[in-house]
């Protein structure tokens, strides 16, 4: 695949993945599949919220229906580029870190790691 080709998402490891998209790897790690917000998690992989997309990305967004919860899953968006063959999982490592913003309680947890960053005052992890 090359980099216009197909789309990419970003995977970080956490504590809590059923309150994510999950992606589900198999022994090559490769996806197999990727599940929004599962009660039972089959990994710990959840995906970010950053995406790449090609230009097939306009295309494949009329094919979505919304789902029980009335709304577009961007999960089913993905899961069509993996049906495709055109998915691509970035791993985050612990080198770097990812602040969840989904909550009001996450975004505040954000905001101090972030301001404790800046200040230099603390480690953040």
């Amino acid at each position: 695949m090359s980099k216009n080709n197909g789309a990419t998402i970003f995977g970080y490891k956490v504590e809590d993945p059923s309150r994510y998209g999950v992606v589900v790897l198999d022994e090559r790690n490769t996806i197999t599949n990727i599940e929004e917000k599962p009660v039972n998690p089959k990994s710990n992989l959840a995906v970010t919220g950053l995406y790449v997309y090609d230009n097939k990305v306009c295309d494949y967004v009329k094919l979505l229906e919304p789902s029980d919860r009335g709304e577009l899953e961007i999960t089913d968006l993905n899961n069509i580029y993996l049906s495709n063959k055109s998915l691509k999982l970035e791993k985050l490592d612990d080198k770097g870190f990812w602040l969840d913003a989904g909550t009001k309680e996450s975004l505040l947890e954000a905001s101090i790691k972030v301001k404790e960053l800046k200040e230099g005052n603390k480690k953040l992890f």
